[in-house]
């Protein structure tokens, strides 16, 4: 039996040479290469995250990627020219934004078309609100607007008389105002006196006027006609001495209307003026002039 120091000198030389093996079980760092690595022995979980790049794989050892089989055609398709997915692509390149630009596209026009088609109709409906009357807006109760409007002319008179003579002023429709200058008629006071009229002749009976001297409104018995009398045709008179130069103005215009309906205004809008002793006449007459008919 051995003796107890040769059982510890023993187990010392087991421990010792234990380490030494241990030792020798370690791997030096970048000592495995490719003879000790058995092929198809690694998987991917393996190797680290990221580990593997471009420099240490063989592009050329590596197949065609199955979906890649139409990428030989890829440089022409980059040009869209004759790849059989290009035209599509090229489209559909854009048609992820092109479905929302479609629509976005018209959508901010469609939101002023919208109100743009109630525009349209708003446009006209300030002025519909008349439109169920419009059709009627040629006539009036059946009657043409002609038969309503009337015909006016505006302008005006003057003239200068020398004693004893007449002229016409204004002439329409059978209508027609004559202006006379007399001189040395007597007055009341013994002396002698320049005198104007404007007489209103009718052609027709039925006639009317109207004048600061006489009236004849047209009613029965009371209308202008070639029958009445000179002193009745008299709308204006004035007078002055003989001699006297000065402007008289009468206290109102005058009018008359033919049996026709055509109305003369003399006066309308001023006054009617009448002279004496001027302008190298006896006898002046001016007035503005409004002419009407229907």
């Amino acid at each position: 039996m051995p003796s107890a120091a040769t059982l510890l000198a023993g187990v010392a030389l087991f421990f010792a040479l234990s380490g030494s093996v241990v030792a020798a079980t370690r791997i030096a760092r970048n000592s495995i290469g490719t003879a000790e690595v058995k092929n198809a022995s690694l998987k991917g979980a393996d190797l680290a995250k990221d580990t593997l790049t471009g420099t240490q794989i063989d592009e050329e050892s590596l197949g065609v990627v199955p979906r890649a089989a139409a990428a030989g055609s890829a440089t022409t398709a980059q040009a869209a020219a004759e790849a059989s997915h290009a035209a599509n692509a090229t489209r559909a390149t854009s048609a992820a934004s092109a479905d929302r630009a479609t629509s976005a596209g018209s959508a901010d026009r469609a939101a002023s078309a919208a109100m743009a088609d109630r525009a349209t109709s708003a446009g006209s409906a300030d002025r519909a609100g008349s439109a169920d009357r419009a059709g009627d807006a040629d006539t009036v109760d059946g009657r043409n607007a002609s038969d309503f409007a009337a015909a006016r002319t505006i302008f005006s008179v003057a003239v200068t008389l020398a004693a004893g003579e007449a002229k016409t002023v204004v002439e329409r429709d059978g209508l027609k105002f004559v202006a006379r200058c007399t001189s040395g008629v007597s007055t009341t006071s013994g002396g002698t006196a320049d005198v104007f009229t404007l007489s209103v002749e009718s052609a027709t009976d039925g006639a009317s006027f109207s004048g600061p001297r006489n009236e004849l409104d047209g009613s029965t018995g009371n209308t202008l006609g070639p029958a009445t009398t000179e002193s009745r045709r008299i709308a204006i008179q004035q007078s002055a001495n003989t001699g006297v130069r000065v402007v008289r103005v009468p206290s109102s215009p005058v009018s008359a209307t033919s049996a026709g309906g055509v109305s003369i205004f003399l006066g309308a809008g001023g006054s009617v003026r009448v002279g004496f002793n001027q302008y190298r006449a006896v006898c002046t007459f001016a007035a503005p002039v409004m002419v009407t008919s229907f």
